[in-house]
């Protein structure tokens, strides 16, 4: 938590703070919620994560690649009321540049559709669109996404979730 993204550093905080390392399929409450992780990128390290409440179920998983889409994550978010997935992505030839590794790209929204069909998640939230993608192009994506998946969304800024 250092600068440019955060403007005050840890130890100028008034605040008592106090810090747990999460990792693959751990679990833990926080309040009446039930959070459960799973990893979803072995090279990035990155987390999924499945909180339920009250009979509600919510997941969020991005930095998904492929081979990591197995039965174990499938199971991770079976039935989940909302899944928030990493896909909005339609062309992602930009991103094999020199400065963009392969396995760092976000994948194909039409994944995200695969898996919501294949794990019987009612509500697909998709995120982390590509700055070349501008509204028309993002509103053609939002029509073809529901043609595909109705109860699918592309997200974005100020966007609220509701049962």
């Amino acid at each position: 938590m250092l600068q440019p993204h955060f403007s005050l550093p840890l130890q100028n905080m008034r605040a008592h703070l106090t810090f747990d390392t999460l990792g693959d399929r751990d679990s833990f409450q926080i309040g009446d919620i039930q959070v459960e992780t799973l990893k979803t990128n072995a090279i990035t390290e990155a987390l999924g994560y499945r909180l339920s409440w009250n009979g509600y179920t919510v997941v969020y998983a991005t930095d998904t690649p492929p081979d990591s889409v197995n039965a174990d994550f499938l199971n991770f978010v079976d039935q989940a009321d909302i899944l928030i997935y990493d896909g909005t992505y339609s062309d992602l030839t930009y991103l094999n540049s020199a400065t963009a590794p392969f396995n760092m790209a976000s994948q194909p929204w039409e994944l995200g559709v695969e898996i919501a069909q294949k794990a019987n998640v009612k509500e697909l939230v998709l995120l982390h669109h590509s700055p070349m993608q501008d509204d028309v192009i993002l509103d053609q994506l939002q029509h073809e996404l529901t043609n595909r998946f109705p109860n699918a969304k592309i997200a974005y800024e100020g966007m609220v979730l509701s049962r």
